[in-house]
């Protein structure tokens, strides 16, 4: 009779790269789900940080950076909305324009810039 031991690795093997990506797009999920809480909870600050460091992470910078320039809104922190808004507007310009979400996020994100500069 032959015995086979199978046990989770602990990660001291050489890293795949798929794992690594893996690790990371999990955790930005968590983030972006931390900020919308924190967003619906009202806390402001502590939403903007959760989308910060879920942008590091390569969250998307489309939509992350959009509710980043809401909560910088919020937060009367106008500098770094309109920054945010640059970033999402650029991005969002890069995606499928007969996409209607995406052409809707994009007015919206250009509307707000245009209330925040005040013309």
């Amino acid at each position: 009779d032959m015995i086979v031991d199978v046990r989770p690795s602990t990660g001291g093997g050489p890293a795949t790269g798929n794992t690594l990506v893996d690790d990371r797009a999990i955790r930005v999920e968590q983030l972006i789900r931390v900020a919308r809480e924190q967003q619906i909870l009202g806390d402001f600050a502590k939403a903007a940080d959760a989308y910060v460091k879920a942008l590091e992470l390569g969250a998307s910078p489309a939509s992350t950076n959009q509710r980043l320039a809401q909560c910088y809104t919020k937060l009367g922190k106008k500098a770094n909305a309109i920054k945010a808004y640059e970033q999402a507007i650029a991005s969002f310009e890069k995606m499928d324009q007969n996409d209607v979400r995406v052409q809707t996020q994009l007015d919206a994100c250009r509307a707000e810039l245009k209330q925040l500069r005040g013309n």
